[in-house]
């Protein structure tokens, strides 16, 4: 019995082992068959004149199943294409894959060709500004990235229209789009990237307390806080000359800014002409606010605000009122407490 069920375990064991090496090559032979007839239909495309689509079908081939004569095959292809960059590398791969598999009529046959193709190439030569050189740049051509070893190195380059993009932290991302001419064209990129504008922090709360002591009020009506009206309004009056004095500094900054500048593209001294017309804005929006609040607060306590009659004279010479100025991200105004 035992014997029996150590049996069925080894066999279900061999049986999983077989099946998990047969998917696989399932697999892999399903493949190598799609890979062969593509070939053939590129191979038909080349003859009739459909160089692209011929070459497309090479390159999937290629990498279903990879092998040296389909690669020499595309190499071919992206030549008669007019993508030397393209055909030269393949070439090149090609010759050292037929080198490992001992195959020299193949070596010869992509030495001929790299040998006709290099003199016609194409170089394009990203270079990147010293003060843009900061961590985490990312450089970019065609959506493939550039290594920092390649920067400043002429590279062999397809013709036609790319598009060179960098971006980092801390930086205005950098897009430039260009055309490579064929035959022997050559051109470089330099990449500077801006530093973005700090951001600007909004000043923290900064209480600042005003009180006046209440004067004794008379047994059958109490003093209006007059004092601490005219305080409040003074504040207020202060407060809207320092919004118009930030505002019309604004409005300058900001004419002088768009003089720098051609729509959004703006030299680096009209970004920093821009920058200091918005620090003027926000400071003139809040002082504008405050003396908004500190005119509408000294209204009230002069006109309108009346204490009831007090009870004692400890109580009517206890009372004492506090105004607060507040300004916070976002909100400005006045606070007005104390104790009675």
């Amino acid at each position: 019995m035992v014997r029996s069920a150590a049996i069925r375990c080894h066999l279900m064991a061999f049986l999983a082992g077989v099946t998990a090496i047969g998917i696989p090559a399932a697999a892999r032979a399903a493949d190598a068959a799609l890979a062969e007839t593509l070939f053939q239909q590129a191979r038909t495309l080349l003859t009739e004149g459909r160089t692209a689509e011929a070459c497309e079908k090479f390159a999937e081939s290629q990498r279903l199943d990879p092998a040296t004569g389909t690669l020499l095959n595309l190499a071919t292809c992206r030549q008669a294409e007019g993508k030397l960059a393209s055909a030269w590398a393949d070439f090149r791969a090609a010759e050292d894959s037929a080198r490992r598999d001992g195959r020299d009529d193949r070596v010869r046959f992509a030495r001929e060709h790299l040998a006709a193709i290099e003199p016609r190439l194409s170089y394009l030569t990203v270079k990147i500004a010293s003060d843009s050189r900061v961590p985490g740049l990312d450089v970019r051509l065609d959506d493939v990235m550039i290594r920092e070893a390649a920067w400043g190195v002429a590279t062999p380059v397809d013709p036609g229209v790319h598009d060179v993009t960098a971006k980092a932290p801390g930086r205005a991302p950098f897009s430039k789009r260009i055309t490579v001419g064929a035959e022997g064209f050559r051109m470089s990129v330099e990449i500077r990237l801006e530093r973005l504008p700090e951001p600007v922090v909004a000043p923290a709360p900064f209480p600042v307390a005003l009180t006046a002591p209440r004067p004794a009020a008379s047994s059958n009506q109490a003093a209006p806080l007059s004092g601490l009206g005219l305080v409040a309004g003074g504040v207020g009056v202060t407060g809207m000359v320092v919004g118009t004095i930030f505002g019309l500094r604004a409005y300058s900054l900001w004419g002088q800014r768009n003089d720098r500048c051609v729509g959004d593209v703006c030299s680096r001294e009209g970004i920093d002409l821009g920058n200091q017309a918005d620090r003027s804005a926000t400071i003139a929006d809040v002082a504008f606010a405050v003396g908004l609040a500190g005119v509408g607060v000294g209204t009230y306590l002069l006109f309108f605000d009346d204490e009831p009659p007090a009870k004692d004279k400890r109580s009517a010479t206890a009372a004492r009122r506090a105004l607060t100025p507040l300004v916070a991200p976002g909100a400005a105004g006045l606070t007005l407490g104390g104790s009675w």
